[in-house]
């Protein structure tokens, strides 16, 4: 027992109130204080499989009493499993990909051997802070996402029970991991973040949900901070610890009695990292916290229930942390040092240990032509830390292998399936929507910032070209203003591919654990993300340059002109957005959208007659944007227009001669010529704007299966 979490808890066997351990050193009545009201606990007895529910009232008196099993309290008899719980018996994971890796050789391809991520591994995690350590490249990670349901079924092998049952089906969608990427939407305060996540993953009314928001803030302590932005602009940001907490409570919401956690502390300074172990403790009261640590210092080991040794996917050790790992390594001749954090011991035996048995392995390779033949250099197989087979013969883990086995057989083969989403389709929508429109209320600086950009910009253009004349220079100006607008709007849209950066790893992290289907995410980016910011500066650009420039003064024509920038800015972004959902580097999205735009400029028909494009460069002329956007422009401004430099002429009237003013035929251009010339004829306006439309229906629809594919390799199912 526990001495941490048997603390005004009452023991069934004798009836008395134990406050330590001293004396009981044959206790078989696993003890555990929920800590819900009083002194409240829930007692499992091992050979009762009913659920004793017993209190201290407020003048010390014990009650006892039972409580039916229900699914938030589940119970394994025969083994003593506690209500929630952890296992996982002889997982072993070698992914598929790996499988069919060839090395290049002299004669061709070579088949390698698949790489061993996960190699035989067995325990028990229970209620309490279990802690996951290892040097680089220990795959904790990969043992995390196997117990969490997130890494591919292909490849594995065991079998992983939660709460004594056999691993449900899907689910990845009920449990709850924190990964170390921070996914948290910057424009949102701490408290909309959580209510984001509980709003679709919690099925309750809008009262239980708030409710329940605000409980996870308490236990997260983050009331001070909950109303602050995550990371606005001119405004206060939450700390980085403060980042994390948030983080754990977006997982928290859906009350799961299991907490993975990849990494928590990750970058944080000591006392910080120390603040949040501290909290996690708190937490591991009632729940089961898995988490990894890369480092850890003596103040935080202190807190752990349970420690995991990993190295190179196999169990170095696996059971009570504190003196009893300490024991343990003393026990197989690894004596730690006076003063010594045995964290730093552990990590250091584990690295001495790869180190020598690397060097032997690399120098028989070397060795041995033959095998250098068949392994390659990439790829030198699983080698197995001598540690392991030595964990494998002691008790501790011959222990947990028995019992592991009573669980197996308990559990049978069935396994239950967890539904995929908490809430339907419209739900869905109409939370995303909201959240996303709140993004923008939360940031008017930026808002505001962009105004004014958009608005001096369209200022300076309008001085520039003020005022047009309609005279011979005056239609090199339009034209040259109008291809000038066109081309700020399509590199205007660019700021869409920084998607890449924040918007998808929170989209794989929100479809992998059941948040919303991609259909709904897809929409709401289209219809809801992309227009409000893109038809607001557009519609402010377009009023400002439109009668600053002095194009047509007719109100249809300045409609049309309107209605354009406005399309082509949001088709734009759809554009960029494409272009940026399957590329995970910022560079990479960014120089495809560069590269598209570009082309769409060039085989749009103004900086190369279209005469002189080659026969599939006029087929990709259906796919520009651009191209049906100037044609708009231009037809709408130079159609029945002549332009030209008046001279005075004599003309003879009744015989009689005057001077007039008249076109210099020398210097005059006709619209509809000039249009004719560069091949564009004339049409209705509804033309070009469907055309528009329709080269952003398949970058649509192409977004849609990117992002269902990535939902798909995501999830690895």
């Amino acid at each position: 027992v526990n001495e941490n979490r048997v603390r005004n808890c009452v023991s069934v066997d004798d009836r008395e109130v134990v406050t330590s351990t001293a004396g009981r050193e044959n206790v078989d009545t696993r003890v555990h204080c929920k800590g819900l009201k009083g002194n409240m606990a829930l007692n499992f007895d091992q050979d009762n499989p009913n659920v004793v529910l017993l209190a201290q009232d407020s003048i010390g008196n014990i009650q006892y009493g039972t409580a039916p099993e229900s699914p938030s309290a589940r119970k394994v008899a025969g083994h003593g499993l506690s209500e929630n719980s952890v296992g996982f018996y002889k997982v072993s994971f070698k992914p598929i990909e790996h499988k069919f890796s060839f090395k290049l050789s002299d004669f061709g391809f070579k088949k390698l051997p698949p790489k061993t991520i996960l190699d035989d591994l067995s325990g028990i995690m229970r209620i309490g802070l279990n802690a996951i350590m290892g040097p680089a490249d220990s795959r904790m990670s990969s043992l995390l996402d196997v117990l969490a349901d997130h890494a591919q079924k292909k490849g594995q092998s065991g079998q992983v029970f939660i709460n004594g049952e056999n691993q449900p089906i899907n689910y990845c969608f009920e449990s709850a991991y924190v990964m170390k990427e921070d996914v948290l939407t910057e424009s949102l305060t701490v408290r909309e973040n959580i209510a984001f996540s509980a709003s679709l993953r919690l099925s309750c009314s809008k009262e239980q949900r708030r409710e329940k928001v605000n409980q996870v803030i308490r236990e997260l302590e983050l009331t001070d901070v909950a109303d602050r932005k995550v990371s606005v602009p001119f405004t206060k940001k939450i700390s980085e610890e403060e980042r994390r907490r948030t983080n754990i409570g977006l997982e928290l919401v859906i009350d799961s009695g299991i907490l993975f956690l990849e990494e928590p502390t990750g970058e944080l300074a000591d006392p910080n990292a120390l603040s949040l172990v501290n909290t996690l403790k708190n937490l591991s009261s009632s729940r089961v916290v898995v988490a990894s640590f890369r480092r850890a210092q003596f103040s935080i080991y202190k807190q752990f229930d349970t420690l995991t040794l990993l190295s190179r996917g196999g169990l170095l050790y696996h059971g009570q942390a504190g003196d009893t790992a300490l024991k343990y390594f003393i026990d197989i001749g690894h004596q730690c040092e006076p003063h010594d954090n045995p964290v730093d011991h552990f990590l250091k035996v584990i690295n001495e240990v790869e180190s020598k048995e690397t060097e032997n392995f690399t120098t028989e390779v070397q060795r041995t032509k033959n095998l250098v033949s068949v392994v390659g250099d990439a790829e030198l197989g699983y080698q197995e830390n001598k540690l392991v087979p030595i964990y494998k013969e002691s008790t501790q883990h011959q222990d947990i292998d028995r019992e592991l086995t009573l669980m197996l057989d308990k559990a049978g083969n069935t396994k239950a399936k967890t539904p995929e989403f908490a809430v339907n389709f419209v739900r869905q929508l109409s939370v995303l929507s909201y959240y996303l429109m709140k993004g923008y209320v939360n940031n008017p600086m930026s808002l505001l910032l962009e105004t004014i950009v958009y608005t001096i910009l369209g200022i300076v253009i309008g001085l520039l070209y003020f005022q047009v004349d309609d005279n011979y220079a005056g239609f090199q100006n339009r034209v040259g203003v109008l291809f000038f607008i066109a081309f700020l709007i399509m590199f205007g849209s660019l700021s869409g591919v920084s998607f890449v950066k924040r918007g998808r790893p929170i989209f794989l992290h929100h479809v992998a654990r059941g948040y919303y289907r991609v259909s709904t995410f897809h929409l709401t980016k289209l219809f809801c993300d992309l227009p409000p910011p893109k038809f607001i500066f557009s519609f402010l650009f377009g009023s400002i340059t439109y009668w600053l420039i002095g194009l047509k003064p007719a109100y249809d024509k300045f409609i049309a002109y309107l209605l354009m920038v406005m399309c082509m800015s949001w088709v734009g972004g759809i554009l960029a957005l494409n272009n940026s959902a399957g590329q995970k580097s910022y560079p990479v999205a960014l120089g495809f959208s560069v590269g598209f735009t570009v082309l769409s400029m060039v085989v749009g028909g103004f900086l190369i007659n279209n005469e002189s494009i080659g026969t599939f460069f006029k087929i990709l002329q259906f796919t520009s944007p651009f191209r049906f956007m100037l044609h708009a422009f231009f037809v709408a401004e130079l159609e029945h227009t002549v332009y030209c430099d008046m001279t005075v002429q004599n003309r003879t009237i009744n015989e009689t001669t005057m001077e007039v003013l008249a076109c210099d035929p020398n210097r005059l251009i006709d619209g509809d010529a000039y249009l004719d010339s560069i091949g564009y004829r004339g049409s209705d306006l509804w033309v070009d704007f469907f055309s528009v439309f329709m080269t952003a229906l398949f970058p649509g629809i192409l977004i849609y299966l990117t992002l269902l594919f990535f939902r798909c390799f995501v999830r690895r199912k």
